[in-house]
């Protein structure tokens, strides 16, 4: 009996110990910070907003707010901020990075509210280690339209565009704002430009209206 007892004893003891044991390696841990896994989870997250942000873009709302859905994705608080479009001049600042855009809806408003489409693929993002800032490159598969609004004439009765397909590729850094990540700079280049062809404006694709993206958070 009195061994019983005695192994009884025994076990709580040890029982006690495990539990004072871990939590004393709880409290270690929490006072340590985050496992270094959540920070590669933040990035995670971090290149999902980014995506967004292209996929914004690349596929705005072509209506008379065309300049402003784009301008918003722009980091315009900072002098740094440029854009630099084919073979056209590198734009700094916001003043020129705006006008680009103004400018823009003004073609496309000539165009009869068509610009083109393009479709990205293959992104290559790396968020800093501090998540401040990020870089992302993607391959660029797009057709752009060359209408009244960019100067060509209409080529007969149903073909009023020439469009052009491109392969191309967009380098862009990001900068996080206290609203969000927001572009810095973008690039794009035309790597590859195919033979202009006509396009029937009043049928196909052009005459679809996109379903309209959801608010940004």
């Amino acid at each position: 009996m009195k061994l019983r007892h005695a192994a009884a004893g025994m076990l709580a003891a040890a029982a006690i110990g495990l539990a004072s044991l871990t939590a004393v390696t709880a409290s270690a841990d929490a006072k340590a910070g985050p496992t270094p896994h959540s920070g590669d989870l933040a990035r995670v997250g971090d290149r999902q907003e980014i995506e967004n942000v292209m996929g914004r873009y690349v596929a705005p709302s072509l209506g008379d707010d065309f300049a402003a859905s784009v301008l918003a994705l722009f980091d315009l608080d900072s002098p740094k901020v440029q854009l630099s479009i084919a073979s056209g001049p590198t734009l700094v600042g916001k003043a020129a990075v705006t006008g680009y855009w103004n400018n823009l809806q003004r073609v496309m408003k000539a165009n009869g509210g068509v610009l083109g489409q393009h479709m990205l693929t293959s992104p290559v993002i790396t968020v800093s280690q501090d998540g401040k800032s990020a870089r992302g490159i993607w391959q660029d598969n797009g057709v752009t339209l060359f209408g009244p609004g960019m100067g060509v004439p209409p080529q007969d009765k149903e073909h009023t565009y020439t469009a052009h397909r491109e392969i191309s590729r967009y380098d862009v850094t990001f900068h996080h704002t206290s609203k969000g990540w927001k572009i810095r700079s973008l690039a794009w280049t035309i790597l590859w430009e195919y033979e202009p062809e006509k396009i029937n404006e009043s049928a196909g694709w052009i005459s679809d209206t996109s379903a309209p993206l959801p608010e940004a958070p």
